[in-house]
């Protein structure tokens, strides 16, 4: 199996009808608000991230696509039919949505063989025994998994019991898969591993796949596009590029990691000889627009707080003036307390005209 993709590759065919389509979809539990007038479309054969802090109503969206909640209202349509839409009693029930689901927790059963676990749900359909037991073959083969078909799932590794909850996801003849963090249990080296397998799995199958996760990375390596989610509402849908390159607001910028959030003071700018635009706020210091240069070649000088060595670079922690942090790659090591100088490359920094709430 060629694992070299980190992102699903798979070039969909036109069609008039995304694989997932939600419109104005509410939903809350009592008087708290969960999901507030979601809108989102997932053509097929593309990924799509949904991503955000815990709370941001990531995985209740995902589970109303699933069947597994009811929205209060809004419309969510498959392959363009219509699933669910409160307005009209439209509630399709879980199992005739078309959908296959891989949980964070592989949801296998611990006494069944790995053909079993896959066969199960087809032989509770009511699929005859030897159509079953073909399906259940050709999908193992299909993830790599054909000549482990006999043992037990606590004989596999983590990422193999992952494969296995694909292998039961696609033998139902689902096209469009659901991912509920389903990297969330597994160390970071396999982490980093099933990423990629999962990108090159989900790009030779030619699926659909929508995929939740709390972590950045996994879904920019993964998905063609990421939505990020606050509070029940999409603040940005984007490709992986756009997010890093222009997200839209401070807080987006904060939570992807992408360097300093700096105020702008009296429309003065926090850099030495940079004006800030009319009506700024705030300007992100992208770590991508910081290089480290002698102290008296400097726009902005800064303290190092921590150097940790990640085999090809050094990461240096760096407390700015007037206290924010930021980490950088340096081909060199640094003291802790001592003091560098960073060239700013001005067309590299994002300003924002709103607050960071």
């Amino acid at each position: 199996m060629n694992l070299g993709v980190t992102r699903f590759e798979k070039v969909a065919v036109a069609t008039a009808e995304p694989a997932i389509a939600v419109r104005g979809l509410h939903l809350s539990y009592g008087t708290v608000k969960i999901l507030c007038g979601i809108d989102l479309e997932l053509p097929r054969g593309r990924a799509l991230a949904l991503l955000g802090p815990s709370g941001s109503g990531k995985t209740t969206l995902l589970r109303t696509i699933a069947g597994l909640e009811a929205p209060d209202h809004g419309e969510i349509a498959l392959n363009g039919q219509i699933v669910a839409n409160p307005q009209r009693a439209i509630k399709l029930a879980p199992e005739k949505r078309g959908l296959g689901m891989v949980f964070q927790d592989y949801a296998l059963w611990p006494h069944m063989s790995v053909a079993r676990n896959v066969g199960f749900p087809l032989e509770m359909a009511g699929m005859g025994r030897g159509a079953r037991e073909q399906t259940v073959m050709r999908a193992l083969d299909r993830v790599g998994l054909g000549d482990v078909a006999h043992r037990r799932p606590s004989a596999l590794s983590g990422g193999q019991q992952q494969r296995v909850g694909i292998a039961r996801a696609v033998a139902s003849g689902a096209q469009t898969i659901l991912f509920d963090e389903p990297l969330s249990n597994l160390d970071r080296e396999l982490r980093e591993s099933m990423v990629d397998e999962i990108a090159q799995l989900v790009a030779e199958l030619g699926l659909s796949a929508l995929y939740v996760t709390h972590d950045h990375s996994e879904a920019f390596s993964l998905a063609h596009e990421v939505a990020v989610l606050r509070a029940g509402q999409i603040a940005q849908i984007a490709t992986p590029e756009d997010l890093v390159a222009a997200p839209s607001a401070p807080w987006i910028a904060e939570f992807l990691r992408l360097g300093a959030i700096l105020p702008v003071t009296s429309g003065q700018a926090p850099l030495p000889g940079v004006i800030a635009p009319a009506g700024a706020t705030h300007v992100l210091l992208a770590r991508r627009a910081l290089s480290v240069c002698p102290p008296a070649q400097s726009l902005l000088r800064a303290r190092v707080l921590r150097c940790l060595f990640r085999g090809e670079d050094f990461q240096l922690t760096l407390a700015l003036h007037g206290g924010a942090e930021i980490q950088i790659t340096s081909p060199q090591r640094a003291s802790p307390g001592s003091e560098l100088g960073l060239h700013v490359a001005q067309d590299a920094l994002r300003w924002f005209h709103e607050p960071t709430t």
